[in-house]
């Protein structure tokens, strides 16, 4: 906290939040809570699989790996920020720092169009050591109202279990954003009910992941 202004704790139940209110209380934090949702392999493979057999609109591709190249990540970085996304560093993002898949879309100009990402985040200490999270999902505004969001986050869920092979695969949102909460669930993934992604911050602007 005193290095970085920030603490997150996932899969946080409500005893383990009050002792961190308790410890961190001298910085003054502000506390940011997301819901945790989690789907196994099985249930990722039957219902996302369907999802992504969908045909895309016409001149949109998936960037294939040999495409993915630090400059394109650099491109993905600048989409997303500018969709509002925190984006992660160069490294994490083309798996340099953990197992992890950027995932993309581009039109027939190579231009970034949507964007998603998967990485299995926790170490072997962590009770989410098999679970890959999925996240930073972004649609060009041009390009919304088409299910894109949809596709793009069971495109990622489904990489976490065929390409990372992950156990299951988890996401977070807040809890009064009814519409990513509506497409969490069309991927199959459920809440958990009693734990929750918190973040202690000094700073008390929002954080999009």
């Amino acid at each position: 906290m005193s290095e970085e202004g920030l603490v997150t704790l996932r899969g946080a139940d409500a005893a383990t939040i009050e002792t961190a209110k308790t410890e961190l209380g001298s910085f003054d934090p502000k506390l940011h809570v997301w819901d945790l949702f989690l789907a196994d392999a099985e249930t990722i493979r039957d219902v996302c699989g369907k999802i992504v057999d969908v045909a895309l609109p016409e001149g949109l591709v998936r960037a294939g790996d040999e495409v993915l190249t630090p400059q394109k990540a650099r491109e993905i970085q600048a989409f997303l920020a500018d969709q509002g996304v925190s984006p992660f560093s160069t490294d994490a993002l083309l798996g340099k720092l953990f197992p992890a898949r950027l995932i993309a879309l581009q039109n027939a100009n190579d231009n970034i169009v949507a964007a998603g990402f998967a990485a299995m985040t926790h170490n072997r200490h962590s009770r989410f050591y098999n679970s890959a999270w999925v996240g930073l999902i972004a649609v060009d505004p041009a390009l919304r109202g088409l299910g894109l969001g949809k596709y793009m986050d069971a495109l990622c869920n489904l990489a976490a279990v065929t390409e990372l092979g992950a156990g299951s695969t988890m996401e977070f949102v807040a809890q009064d954003n009814a519409p990513s909460r509506a497409m969490l669930e069309s991927c199959g993934l459920r809440q958990v009910d009693g734990v929750s992604v918190v973040m202690f911050s000094t700073s008390a602007d929002r954080t999009t992941k």
